[in-house]
């Protein structure tokens, strides 16, 4: 029923294999076994923003970017890292995890986390967990800086907000109100506790960063755009 009232045709799973169900071989699994690409990686350019057309590369990427590699604090498991510090106004939080999610559009993060970083920005909470924020106000949300294995990367206070005719919404949820969609199905080797501690980078991340998902080497590596 989801495909039929969607514009997409389907889900494309680019985790790994022992995530499936089954741990059946997953498409790029199967691309690299057959030949058909090269190298067991793939790379993601959102720079266009949501109003342009992102672009996918399968087995290959933009060797010209000056990439920052980062190890997989769980190998063969989820494309997950460790971050030294969150920044943005006066909220800092230090030695976390967080996922890079291609499928998930927001920051999410820590319920308490997320509301003092709201409160910080000026965002209100809407009954269903989302929060909004004046229109008027997007110039003064500060910029939320990341450091991760000795880089800052910074994503402008401006892209964090996603602006539509007649609300703006604030780009980051907090775990139990996004209910740890993209993690709930993946509960079998964390905790509880540690699902609603995991943060999550979505495509506002990937947005502002070129981002290569390497299978092969268990990393990950960023570069401006």
């Amino acid at each position: 029923e989801a495909y039929v009232t969607s514009v997409f045709d389907g889900v494309l799973g680019l985790g790994f294999s022992s995530r499936s169900v089954g741990q059946v071989n997953t498409v790029l699994d199967n691309a690299r076994d057959q030949e058909v690409i090269e190298k067991g990686v793939f790379a993601f350019d959102l720079s266009g923003g949501v109003d342009a057309d992102g672009k996918l590369t399968l087995g290959a990427y933009d060797e010209s970017k000056d990439l920052k590699w980062v190890e997989l604090s769980t190998p063969y498991s989820f494309w997950q890292i460790g971050i030294d510090e969150i920044r943005i106004g006066d909220f800092t939080s230090t030695g976390i995890e967080a996922r890079i999610m291609s499928g998930t559009t927001f920051i999410i993060g820590p319920a308490s986390n997320v509301e003092e970083i709201a409160e910080e920005v000026g965002a209100m909470q809407s009954i269903v967990g989302n929060y909004f924020i004046d229109c008027e106000k997007i110039d003064d949300v500060p910029d939320l800086t990341f450091n991760i294995n000795g880089h800052k990367y910074t994503i402008p206070g401006s892209k964090l907000v996603i602006q539509s005719p007649e609300v703006c919404l604030f780009a980051m949820e907090g775990s139990s109100s996004y209910a740890t969609r993209g993690l709930e199905n993946e509960s079998k080797n964390i905790t509880e506790h540690e699902q609603h501690e995991i943060w999550v980078f979505g495509d506002i991340f990937l947005s502002s960063y070129y981002t290569v998902f390497d299978i092969e080497d268990n990393r990950v590596g960023f570069a401006a755009y």
